[in-house]
């Protein structure tokens, strides 16, 4: 169902080690392929199941040159111990998703059937639309492509594995579900949208408080022109302001010698500071007037 290449050249049907040892040695395969790789690769173990998308990403020129210095290349464990090499779902951008894709597509264009390509050719155009609407490879949004692109592969491979008669319309259908408009993408996509919308607001709300303490830090000259009772207390400006104060509640102020609900007028000089350094003359300055 899914390797044309399956036999050799008198025609006799390769057994699984030898399909093995010959996947190895192929000049498409640019990316790190140790056996659990490529036994991975026989069995259409993919995403959940065993290998993940970035297993495909071509190696780079000096990891070839290191693992050709060693004998990484002749390492033979092919028992079921054999472990996969770790692969990050950390992509900094979509260029990484489709360099996996790229390789994953030169491999099968060599040993799969027709019908597998077609697999690639949408997961390149899936990430390819996404990564034009997403110029600035937003990394919540590049790790959800990738996570999704897992999905998709791994979907239509279990379809291959099982020994049924509806199979092909199984995998037919995920093909068909790797769509840039699918209902399963697009509410997932919304969400990460409205995560992002929330931690933005969040941000901004943080920032104000901080630059609102840094453009309320009150000079001498006015800090004279505050009333203080013979007990010691005296406004909260924040209050004052119609603003809350953190720690405290609506009553009363996070500092004790500080008091809510100021009943008297304020020196004119501070009333203008307090409309001006917290931005409420145009709400407040006439109520406090």
């Amino acid at each position: 169902r899914m390797f044309k290449s399956f036999v050799n050249e008198a025609g006799k049907a390769l057994s699984s080690m030898s399909f093995v040892l010959w996947l190895r040695e192929l000049e498409c395969v640019k990316f790190q392929a140790p056996p659990a790789v490529v036994m991975a690769i026989f069995s259409g173990r993919l995403w959940s199941r065993g290998l993940t998308l970035m297993h495909f990403r071509e190696s780079t020129e000096v990891v070839s040159l290191e693992d050709g210095s060693t004998n990484v290349n002749f390492a033979s464990d092919f028992s079921a111990s054999a472990t996969l090499p770790t692969a990050s779902i950390r992509c900094s951008s979509y260029e990484d998703i489709l360099d996996a894709v790229h390789g994953l597509n030169v491999l099968e264009q060599e040993v799969w059937y027709g019908h597998m390509r077609k697999l690639t050719s949408r997961l390149r155009a899936f990430v390819a639309k996404y990564k034009s609407a997403d110029l600035g490879n937003t990394p919540s949004r590049v790790r959800l492509t990738i996570l999704y692109a897992n999905m998709f592969i791994g979907t239509a491979l279990g379809h291959l594995q099982v020994d049924e008669p509806h199979w092909w319309s199984g995998f037919c259908e995920a093909l068909r579900a790797i769509d840039y408009q699918s209902p399963a993408w697009t509410m997932a996509l919304v969400s990460v949208l409205s995560q992002e919308k929330a931690e933005d607001t969040s941000e901004k709300a943080s920032r104000g408080r901080r630059d609102s303490v840094r453009r309320t830090a009150i000079h001498e000259s006015i800090r004279r022109l505050i009333p203080v009772k013979r007990k010691g207390q005296e406004p909260c400006l924040r209050n004052v302001a119609g603003l809350s104060c953190s720690g405290g509640t609506y009553k009363r102020c996070d500092n004790s010698r500080r008091v809510h609900n100021w009943n008297e007028h304020l020196p004119s000089r501070l009333q203008e500071w307090v409309d001006t350094a917290y931005d409420t003359r145009a709400t407040n300055g006439c109520e406090h007037r």
